[in-house]
């Protein structure tokens, strides 16, 4: 993808001891177990940076995923998914949330 463009992926988490949250492209199958494949671990999810943007149910809220080893950008595809999917990663863990100002 060129700059300032995103493409369609999937988002999944796996329910470890230890989970992950994987990009996969868009028509794979979900795995049954994700052994061996690249992904993120949500215990060194530091930060969610949310755009300011607002929301409503025709608006794809961007936010930024900040790990201790980078960051991963995400637009969603409905902000109807953002304080779920938002709830699901924070469940349990310390993470900060940020809303970016314009």
């Amino acid at each position: 993808a060129s700059a300032g463009t995103f493409c369609a992926k999937k988002l999944c988490l796996d329910s470890s001891s230890s989970p992950h949250l994987y990009v996969l492209e868009p028509d794979s199958s979900i795995p049954a177990v994700f052994f061996g494949m690249q992904g993120f671990c949500l215990e060194d999810l530091r930060r969610i940076v949310l755009s300011e943007a607002p929301l409503d149910s025709t608006s794809k809220p961007l936010l930024s995923l900040e790990f201790d080893d980078g960051f991963l950008p995400v637009r969603l595809g409905s902000a109807l998914v953002l304080r779920g999917l938002v709830g699901v990663l924070c469940h349990g863990r310390n993470v900060q949330i940020m809303q970016q100002s314009a």
